[in-house]
């Protein structure tokens, strides 16, 4: 009898340590299982943000891109304006530096502002001839405000020498 007894408690200990064993085994697949998931789930999140992250890429180098070509655009209108009245853009630049401008800089502003662009295609030798003395009278004013630069006889030559359409 007492080794039946010694014989049921070693086959009830041993049952008792299958059934720990089983459920040890299901933790473990179960934990492994959970772990699997959360590494997936992981996975899709870092890949998320990794697409986030290129589309934020794109969209800064796409940005940038159009600042650079809107800067480019508006050099070159600047710089196609400027041609025509550089002068201008120059007094411009000078005033928003807030710098004074040098004896130079301001004989060319004026010189720039008196400066008329001259279309004589389409003008009959009439309005040719009325353009002329106008552009005389203007001469003579402008020498005689600056102290006379011609010599008389100098400019009577040259009067004639217009007058006569040479």
């Amino acid at each position: 009898i007492e080794l039946q007894a010694l014989i049921d408690n070693h086959f009830e200990g041993r049952k008792k340590e299958e059934e720990e064993l089983l459920a040890l085994k299901d933790r473990i697949e179960k934990r492994r299982t959970e772990r699997a998931d959360q590494q997936r789930i992981r996975a899709e999140k870092e890949k998320e943000r990794q697409a986030r992250l290129a589309e934020e890429k794109v969209k800064r180098e796409e940005d940038d891109a159009k600042r650079r070509a809107d800067d480019d655009m508006k050099k070159k209108k600047a710089l196609s304006s400027m041609g025509a009245t550089y002068s201008s853009y120059l007094a411009k630049a000078d005033q928003k530096r807030g710098k004074k401008q040098t004896a130079r800089e301001m004989k060319k502003k004026i010189l720039a502002e008196r400066r008329k662009p001259l279309n004589i295609d389409h003008m009959s030798e009439d309005k040719l001839s009325t353009l002329q003395g106008a552009a005389l009278f203007g001469i003579e004013n402008m020498e005689s405000s600056t102290g006379g630069g011609l010599q008389s006889g100098q400019h009577c030559a040259r009067k004639g020498a217009l007058s006569k359409g040479e």
